[in-house]
């Protein structure tokens, strides 16, 4: 990459993640980068281009001591990669913000799935498809407590047969209105979503975009 083409890739950049000097740069700034580029209308050629120069960019400011706090493996193959050492889970503080933010498609026709989704997989610990997956029958009163049944009955897939198993739901959930959520619900599948693509996407998109993350 020419010189004169570096500067404008660096000014695009600049231009995203705002005017900010280099001690500043986070890893939000990287995902918001790699969204941005992505939601435009650059061919893929281009954006593959543009993030090379960018990691050069930025692998140089950790190679020279200019950011000693950014430290973190910079990839940009669609997401922007942590290292081990950042791949640790949310903490409440996150969770608090995901929630509330999904909190707004409750009562929505067609995305209530945002808020109901996010909360099952929050306070049961279930795989994300084994969500996604759920049915009516699934959800089940046993010994006075309400449950959620993860199995492999009506074409849904498990990961193995040790993943059969029944998760009591937290009260959280049901204090929420899950129950009538699920008797309201129109079709057999509680989600329509069995592979998990929408909430994927949700994510990637409309949350992540919208929060510039």
């Amino acid at each position: 990459m020419r010189s004169a083409e570096f500067v404008i890739v660096l000014k695009n950049f600049i231009d995203i993640v705002s005017d900010k000097v280099v001690e500043d740069l986070d890893k939000k700034d990287l995902f918001k980068y790699v969204s941005v580029m992505y939601a435009s209308r650059r061919s893929p050629l281009t954006s593959k281009r543009y993030f090379t120069a960018v990691k050069s960019f930025l692998q140089f400011l950790i190679d020279q001591d200019y950011h000693p706090n950014l430290t973190y493996t910079v990839a940009f193959k669609g997401t922007a990669k942590a290292s081990a050492s950042d791949k640790s889970g949310f903490d409440d503080e996150e969770l608090t913000l995901i929630l509330d933010y999904c909190k707004q498609f409750k009562e929505h026709n067609r995305y209530s799935w945002r808020y109901w989704l996010i909360l099952l997989y929050m306070y049961t610990g279930a795989r994300r498809c084994e969500i996604t997956q759920l049915t009516k029958k699934d959800v089940l009163l046993i010994d006075g407590q309400w449950c959620i049944s993860i199995n492999a009955v009506n074409g849904k897939k498990i990961k193995n047969e040790s993943s059969k198993r029944v998760i009591p739901l937290h009260p959280i959930i049901i204090n929420a209105g899950f129950l009538s959520y699920t008797e309201d619900c129109k079709t057999f599948e509680l989600f329509a979503n069995r592979k998990g693509r929408s909430i994927t996407d949700f994510f990637s998109t409309k949350y992540k975009g919208e929060r510039g993350l």
